[in-house]
């Protein structure tokens, strides 16, 4: 299930409500073959003013196995 709301992981995980990220859920579809290509959307994500730490893409682009 996927629920967006404005409550901080944190919060969350203090419910026992686990949580995913925007990266963690394209890293998951790269790896279940329903996107082509991760390094792709996170570059559009960029351009379009998704802020991305270089630490975060290269473990997300590793994960992906691009």
């Amino acid at each position: 299930m996927l629920i967006i709301c404005i409550m901080s992981p944190e919060y969350a995980r203090r419910l026992g409500v686990s949580t995913i990220g925007t990266v963690g859920i394209l890293v998951k579809a790269k790896r279940s073959g329903i996107i082509p290509s991760l390094k792709t959307l996170l570059s559009e994500l960029e351009a379009n003013g998704f802020y991305l730490n270089d630490v975060l893409k290269e473990e997300a682009l590793r994960l992906a196995g691009e």
